[in-house]
Order: C-alpha cells, then sequence, then structure tokens
C-alpha cells in the first residue's frame, strides 16, 4: 500500500473540487432564469440556438452558461450582431439575422450538402436552408472552392435577382436552376414536369416568362423544352 503525504492529499482534494464545481481555472458564469426570450428571429428559430448553448432545466428554472450563450451567438454565421440583457429573471436576446438569399445544392452525384448563401456571398448556413422563396441553384463541386462560388454561378444569382424584380410572378414559380456548359442553365418551374434549357441571359428570361405562360394556358407540359433565340424546340 502506498501512502500519500498528508499535505498531496489535500492539494489533490482541492483540485478535485475545483473540477467538479467550476473552480479557479474553469469558473463556470452560470445564471438562473425564469424564462428565456429570443427577438428579432425571421429565418431561424430559437431552438437553433438554444440547442447549442450549455443549459439545463431545474426545478427553479433554467441555468445558462453565459459565456457559452455568448460563444454560440457570436460563431454563427447566420447572426449578424446580438445584444444580451436581462429584465427581472427573464434572459432577453435580442438578434440581428443576415438576410438569406441564394440557396444551393452541391452534389457529386452521390451526396448533396445543401449551402446558403447571403446577397454577398458570404457563406451563412451549412445543411440547411432558410429562405423559402428562392429557387434552390444545384451546382457540381468544381464550381465552389473553400466555400467560394465560381464566377458562372454568381453570374446565375444575379440574373436571378433581376428576374425577380423584373417578372416577379416567373421568379415565385423557379423552382430548380442548374449551371451547364457556355452560359446554359436548366431550369425547372413548380409543379411542372418540364426541364426547359436555355443560354442565361435577360432576353431569354422574357421569352421563358411568355412561354411559362402559354404553357399554363393551354395545361401542356412537355418533358423537355429548349430557348434558342427565337426558336422553341420541343422534346
Amino acid at each position: 500500500m502506498i501512502k500519500i503525504p498528508i499535505h498531496i492529499t489535500v492539494v489533490l482534494l482541492v483540485l478535485i473540487f475545483a473540477e467538479c464545481t467550476g473552480g479557479p481555472g474553469g469558473a463556470k458564469n452560470e445564471r438562473l432564469f425564469r424564462s428565456i426570450e429570443f427577438q428579432g428571429l425571421v429565418y431561424m428559430s430559437k431552438y437553433d440556438i438554444i440547442k447549442k448553448v450549455r443549459a439545463a432545466t431545474t426545478g427553479k428554472g433554467i441555468l445558462v452558461d453565459m459565456d457559452s450563450l455568448k460563444s454560440i451567438l457570436g460563431g454563427l454565421p447566420m447572426i449578424e450582431d446580438y445584444t444580451i440583457s436581462t429584465k427581472g429573471d427573464r434572459l432577453i436576446v435580442r438578434v440581428k439575422e443576415k438576410i438569406p438569399s441564394f440557396p444551393v445544392a452541391v452534389t457529386d452525384g452521390a451526396t448533396t450538402l445543401l449551402l446558403e448563401f447571403d446577397e454577398n456571398y458570404s457563406l451563412i448556413s451549412k445543411g440547411k436552408i432558410y429562405s423559402e422563396d428562392s429557387p434552390l441553384t444545384l451546382i457540381g463541386r468544381e464550381d465552389i472552392r473553400s466555400g467560394v462560388l465560381s464566377e458562372r454561378v454568381r453570374r446565375l444569382h444575379e440574373l436571378c435577382a433581376w428576374t425577380k424584380g423584373a417578372f416577379p410572378s416567373l421568379y415565385r414559380e423557379l423552382s430548380e436552376l442548374s449551371p451547364g456548359p457556355s452560359d446554359l442553365i436548366r431550369v425547372k418551374l413548380k409543379g411542372r414536369r418540364t426541364e426547359m434549357n436555355m443560354k442565361a441571359g435577360k432576353g431569354n428570361i422574357r421569352r421563358l416568362n411568355y412561354i411559362t405562360g402559354y404553357l399554363d394556358r393551354i395545361k401542356y407540359y412537355p418533358e423537355k423544352l429548349d430557348i434558342n433565340g427565337n426558336m422553341i424546340v420541343i422534346r
């Protein structure tokens, strides 16, 4: 049996107690609240945030690690700014979100990764799409490097932004876009089986708007349709 000197035993007990209670070197900034209120959330839910924070429900309320909360709020790409305040026993978190505007699906045929960018092409979400009124752009892995989109994908997004202003009713019907070689794009509309192929450009967007209205009027949707200037090829 190995005997440990009494002074070493005391030091070990102090260190163990400090580790278990968050003592010196690991102090926790925990506070107890009756409720947590999030303000300013438009796209994210409060659960997107709180599930990442070190917190626990007790019989007296919610015990929140404030350092963990600040770390999570400061590290979420979707959050542009935030403030934390208290009112009585309530914790109030005011959040300003970045605006998601460009959802992208990156695929290699076997796997697909959902990404979302803001209007400045900053990556603000991985694995989840927050915008509900923007068409999904399908791209290959060659169109993104270290979170930076290729020039042709950016041009396609700029064309989408123009379409939203020039033909809002058509924009609302856009479901999927996919860039191809030589500025070709594949377009799919909501609730219609037709795959439309055309060269990217404002003139062809105008033609797409007219053709979509015509097909809706006659209730006919071919499997594929190519728009090539003033020529339309149905396949």
